[in-house]
């Protein structure tokens, strides 16, 4: 769902007790309902089930009378769901219930306008940041209500965005578009109606999406987006937005902005307040380091275990700025790059070994090319060279090599075998290339630990 701001986590929650049928397994049966045979055959609607079963758990929680809201929960199954029959039909009425349990959340929670002690923000930043390396800090997100299903629809008028908002928001020339992505309800004090908070593209090659108080946004003085000044610098701000995307959740009778990295929401890098006045301020800045290799599965588990542990040593590559016909400045050749080898690049390193074991040493290229547009990336590949490095040699080996993803490759010998170390489809391991095929040796892991590293001081 491209328009979704929120990716959420695949979390397949049992609705109802009485026999419904979990989302993982209602396209498994051979006999489908009218309404199932039309969810089954979109993926849309795969993602906002998952998102509504995760808004019924949230309100589960959060409700005084949980089994109300069961017997609620399959009424609504019968009489609003399996009422339909096409697409279109499904989408708004998911979306909508889904709008009704974020409202029911919002109503019903019970939330504190006590401030914030400086011990307790820390206490927030630390916990937060566990709950992402134990990949349960996106299960906390408050569910929001997306507004593209709702073109030729209004949405409910608690989670609208309006076309006179728009309008508004327009004239006050924000710097970025208009459009609200998502609407999420936040109750953010007790006996207060909720609020509305937007979510909004805020464009540029690094995309963000970040959330406002709507209300606060529309009324403000032109330049304060309802967001507290802190004693850090604004770019360390910025910076920390870069490639993110904003999710609210409630934790402790407090509501807090999750910002998260746009791919994992449970990879977060900045955890702001959101203060009973309504205003957003910021409490911390985290950042994610990978930890060591675990090994998840094997088929030579000391070999394995060797590469995990540090213990065996990649093979070294010569740096190719040392060998003719390259120079060190090849920040100038890269139209030689793409001539010889059909990519550009910053640099080239270069191995030559027997990798395939067909009783030849090829030379193997590490090509190497840093991107400045968005948000930044290194790009890692490899090929096999023709013996003068006028260009890439083709062949099954060749392709092998190219299979890999684009990241960090090298190379081991252990007990006169070649073995590969990178990631295929997304999963990282051990590899060897063995009669034209590549064969996996082991499966590894590699968790993410993210941690606080400033917290900004609350006056008080």
């Amino acid at each position: 769902m491209p328009h979704l701001i929120l990716a959420w986590v695949p979390v397949f929650a049992l609705l109802m007790s009485s026999g419904a049928i979990q989302a993982r397994d209602r396209c498994a049966s051979s006999q489908l309902s009218r309404a199932d045979q039309a969810f089954c055959a979109g993926q849309r609607l795969k993602d906002l089930d998952e998102a509504m079963a995760r808004a019924l758990q949230l309100a589960l929680a959060t409700v005084s009378d949980p089994q109300a809201l069961r017997q609620q929960q399959a009424k609504w199954l019968r009489t609003v769901r399996d009422k339909c029959s096409v697409h279109d039909c499904l989408l708004r009425v998911y979306q909508a219930r889904t709008a009704e349990l974020g409202k029911l959340i919002a109503t019903s929670a019970n939330v504190t306008d006590q401030p914030l002690t400086n011990d307790e923000a820390e206490a927030v930043c630390g916990d937060l940041a566990g709950l992402g390396n134990r990949q349960r800090l996106s299960a906390q997100a408050l569910p929001g209500m997306a507004q593209w299903p709702f073109a030729d629809t209004a949405p409910p008028s608690d989670s609208a965005f309006t076309p006179q908002e728009k309008s508004r928001l327009q004239a006050q020339d924000l710097g970025w578009p208009a459009d609200a992505r998502t609407i999420y309800l936040l109750k953010l004090a007790p006996g207060a109606p909720p609020t509305r908070f937007a979510t909004f593209f805020t464009g540029g090659t690094c995309p963000a999406y970040q959330t406002f108080n709507l209300p606060y946004l529309l009324d403000a003085d032109p330049g304060d987006l309802g967001i507290d000044k802190v004693s850090e610098s604004d770019e360390s701000i910025r910076l920390a937005a870069l490639g993110g995307s904003d999710y609210p959740i409630l934790y402790k009778g407090r509501h807090f902005i999750v910002k998260a990295d746009l791919r994992d929401p449970d990879r977060a890098s900045m955890i702001s307040w959101v203060m009973p006045n309504g205003r957003t301020r910021p409490l911390c800045l985290l950042k994610s380091s990978k930890s060591r290799l675990e090994v998840a599965a094997a088929r030579q588990g000391r070999v394995c275990n060797a590469v995990a542990r540090g213990e065996a040593r990649p093979l070294k590559w010569r740096d190719a700025t040392e060998m003719a016909p390259f120079n060190r400045r090849l920040q100038g050749h890269r139209d030689e790059f793409i001539a010889r080898y059909g990519d550009d690049a910053e640099d080239i390193a270069l191995l030559r070994t027997d990798l395939d074991r067909d009783g030849k040493a090829e030379r193997i290229g590490r090509f190497r090319h840093l991107s400045g547009a968005g948000c930044g990336s290194t790009q890692v590949w490899w090929s096999v060279l023709a013996g003068d490095l006028k260009g890439v040699q083709r062949g099954p080996l060749n392709d092998q090599l190219q299979s890999f993803d684009e990241g960090e490759l090298d190379i081991y010998k252990i007990d006169g075998r070649f073995y590969i170390a990178g990631s295929r489809k997304g999963q990282p391991g051990l590899f060897q290339i063995n009669r034209g095929k590549t064969e996996q040796v082991c499966e590894f892991r590699q968790t993410t630990i993210t941690r606080p590293t400033r917290v900004f001081p609350l006056a008080h």
